[in-house]
């Protein structure tokens, strides 16, 4: 294995700061280490250089303020600005697993029962997180993606 790749975990903590810790990926890898997607994302992560994890950190840090700002402006869910926003995140996931509209819809609403990704979220702006759900259901639901919570 190329040394720049397959960064060590307390490597990508330390690139990554306060959006990552250790115990999230042993965590993570108890829940879902059986999946299909964890193994895409061991593999892709394998491949890896510091400055991916850097490219990685820039653009969620960038994606974040846009939402940020956007909720600060009353931007609502279903609007073409909400959709859109709600479209560039599918290509982050993307960077780990291969996702779509609904797989995007079930794990954003994961982060309403994470206290963890709660305060991610609402530290940047209060309602952050319930906003983001909002506007990820929305644009799934104009992707003709329903769930069991839909229905």
């Amino acid at each position: 294995m190329n040394a720049d790749r397959g960064l060590s975990t307390e490597h990508k903590a330390k690139i990554l700061g306060d959006m990552w810790n250790p115990e999230y990926e042993r965590e993570a890898e108890a829940k879902w280490g059986e999946t299909t997607e964890w193994q895409s994302a061991r593999e892709r992560q394998n491949q890896m250089t510091a400055n991916d994890w850097i490219e990685c950190r820039d653009q969620m840090e960038t994606i974040e303020a846009d939402l940020a700002e956007a909720m600060s402006r009353g931007v609502t869910a279903g609007s073409s600005e909400a959709n859109a926003l709600a479209e560039r995140l599918p290509a982050e996931l993307n960077r780990w697993f291969d996702t779509d509209h609904e797989k995007q819809l079930l794990i954003v609403r994961g982060y309403l029962c994470d206290p963890r990704l709660l305060e991610h979220y609402d530290k940047r702006a209060d309602g952050l997180t319930q906003w983001l759900v909002g506007i990820v259901e929305a644009n799934a639901k104009a992707h003709a993606v329903t769930s069991q919570q839909d229905q």
